[in-house]
């Protein structure tokens, strides 16, 4: 009996392992990506500042609604719940 309980910790704990594995790769990947489209906006950033003075006034006034929404959602690993 008390072999079948460490058995089903150890698969819980492998289980979690994975997904946190594969959590970090995913999250190391979309860093990466981040930081190259971050690079480039700042050169295209400059670049239009450059070419048309500052425009910053002109683009917060006609921003009115966020363009991009998050959702979070709740994953089931081995009876654990994970953002």
């Amino acid at each position: 009996m008390c072999s079948l309980g460490f058995e089903l910790l150890k698969k819980k704990a492998d289980a979690l392992k994975m997904r946190f594995q594969l959590m970090l790769r995913e999250i190391q990947k979309t860093k990466m990506a981040m930081s190259q489209e971050a690079s480039d906006a700042f050169f295209s950033l400059s670049q239009a500042q450059y070419a048309a003075g500052d425009f910053r006034h002109k683009v917060i006034e006609s921003v009115t609604t966020a363009e991009i929404r998050l959702e979070n959602r709740i994953d089931n690993v081995a009876g654990v719940k994970l953002p």
